[in-house]
């Protein structure tokens, strides 16, 4: 299942500073997104976007990792679709 976000007309985009990665949890957010890419629920982009928003990432109780999009700028300009798609 693809999902395209709708936005809004006049929707202004945004580039938001990265967020810093602790050293420690690098290899385990790697992992992540290389298995999140693996599943296809996410997709490398290799070519310049106008949208970046920042990635959250929190060290769970079991050790693993929560990866967490932060799209602060981008929630005032999205479309809101009525379920069912």
């Amino acid at each position: 299942m693809v999902h395209k976000i709708q936005l809004k007309d006049g929707a202004k985009p945004r580039i938001v500073a990265t967020r810093r990665i602790p050293v420690a949890l690098r290899d385990k957010v790697k992992a992540a997104l290389d298995e999140l890419e693996a599943k296809g629920i996410i997709e490398k982009v290799n070519e310049p976007t106008e949208w970046i928003n920042g990635l959250v990432t929190v060290q769970k109780p079991d050790g693993s990792v929560r990866l967490c999009l932060d799209p602060v700028f981008l929630n005032k300009y999205i479309q809101r679709q009525h379920y069912p798609f």
